[in-house]
Parts: structure tokens; sequence; C-alpha cells
């Protein structure tokens, strides 16, 4: 997320304003799954899910928010329990890629949506 506004925002000297990107989530959660009752199977899948959003706030000179563009992206995938540890990483890279994909195009869609409103 903290390399996302890096690669994606630039910075200029203006004297009209600023902008702030300010990362409000960035998570990956767990669920390890359990067997289930009666298969004769024990293999289970773990479940990740992927959560990503932040702001970027475009500020006046006086400091007032002159707009701002919010944008969210999530995902989640089901990996083997027993699956190999490089298997594993490569499923949870794969997923991390896809959802900051999706995140980098909505955000984006909301700046230029915002940026257009600014100009008018």
């Amino acid at each position: 997320m903290h390399t996302w506004g890096e690669d994606r925002l630039a910075a200029g000297r203006t004297t009209d304003g600023s902008a702030v990107y300010r990362i409000t989530e960035a998570a990956i959660e767990h669920d390890p799954g359990k067997p289930v009752k009666g298969v004769l199977d024990p293999k289970r899948r773990e479940t990740f899910i992927v959560r990503v959003a932040a702001v970027l706030e475009i500020r006046r000179a006086d400091d007032t928010v002159a707009g701002t563009s919010t944008g969210q992206a999530w995902g989640q995938d089901s990996i083997q329990v027993d699956e190999e540890p490089y298997a594993r990483r490569k499923a949870i890279d794969d997923l991390v890629r896809r959802v900051m994909a999706e995140f980098d195009r909505e955000m984006e869609r909301v700046i230029r949506a915002n940026m257009a409103k600014l100009g008018s």
C-alpha cells in the first residue's frame, strides 16, 4: 500500500495546496479451516482474505479539503492446508497482487472522477 502511493503519486511544488494519501486499511485475514466431520479425507482448506483501502485528500492552501478520493478492494482464496510452503506462499502473493491490481483500477477511477469535478 505504501509503495502504491509512492509509485502512483508524484510530488510537485505548488502554493495552491497539497495532497494527503492515507492508508485506512491493509489486512490479511486467515481462517485455518476445520476438518469436515465424517469425511474420509481429512485434508482441509485454509482461507485468506485481503482487504485494502486508502483516501487521497486534495487540500487548498488554507488546509481545507477541496476533494476526497476513496478506494478499496478485497479478495479471498482457499488453499489446501498441506500445500508445500512455496506453493502456499505463491498463492497468497498472487491473491495480494490481484487485490492490489483491483485497488489500482478503483483509485484511478475515483481520482479521475474527482479531479474532473475540481476542474469544473
